[in-house]
């Protein structure tokens, strides 16, 4: 599979902050008042759409087709279409993902499509799409704000190695040990942290809340950010 090079990276990164900036702004002229950048949180995408980029949404069902795939979303250069087969995260995550296409990539038609076999996840994807899901990321989960939002909870960078009894039991209610919890990849350990309510202690919204993405989307996100390692 291809991968971005950390200038496309930091590029298309760049690029979605400046989308934030723009929300900001917006509601800020809406409500008469300056916006701090956290209440922008988690963005309300049909907004975004059609309000920052001009774009009309158009919610359907599933749409499956010939190669055994349903569409989960498009962008078709005047309109993006979102299934509402997927729950509300990924839905929000989807239409980011088609915004991308729209700034990254406009012009053209683009398919975000799923297997129709159970349990399959998306179905290997171009340079372009991985591209618009790094703005989906980079969008919905801003690198400045989910460390930011990650360390007034956790203190720190989490190591899988220095696991102990009081981070299992906050983690996981005791149901894994500490052990187990240090075999787990960084991705899967991520998982548990996006869903946190409760840590050394102390009460918060969990991070999938705050974002409004799903536990695998957050998952990604830390470990991409070497939050969790």
């Amino acid at each position: 599979m291809s991968t971005l090079t950390d200038r496309r990276k930091l590029e298309i990164e760049d690029c979605a902050r400046s989308y934030i900036e723009r929300l900001r702004r917006h509601a800020g002229n809406i409500c008469g008042e300056e916006v701090p950048p956290r209440a922008c949180f988690p963005i309300d995408m049909h907004l975004f759409l059609s309000e920052i980029l001009r774009l009309p949404v158009r919610r359907v069902g599933i749409i499956p087709s010939s190669r055994g795939r349903s569409t989960v979303g498009m962008y078709d250069t005047d309109v993006v279409v979102i299934s509402e087969s997927q729950s509300v995260e990924a839905q929000r995550f989807t239409a980011a993902h088609e915004a991308g296409h729209a700034v990254l990539h406009p012009g053209a038609c683009q398919l975000r499509e799923r297997s129709l076999r159970s349990g399959s996840d998306l179905v290997p994807v171009s340079v372009n799409e991985i591209e618009a899901n790094f703005f989906a990321a980079s969008l919905l989960m801003p690198r400045e704000l989910v460390s930011d939002e990650f360390i007034e909870r956790f203190g720190s960078q989490i190591v899988r190695e220095e696991m102990g009894e009081d981070e299992a039991h906050a983690l996981t209610g005791g149901r894994l040990s500490p052990s187990s919890l240090r075999r787990m990849s960084p991705r899967k350990l991520a998982e548990y942290f996006a869903r946190a309510k409760w840590f050394h202690a102390r009460q918060f919204d969990a991070l999938v809340g705050v974002f409004g993405v799903s536990p695998d989307a957050m998952a990604r996100r830390l470990t991409e950010l070497k939050l969790i390692v």
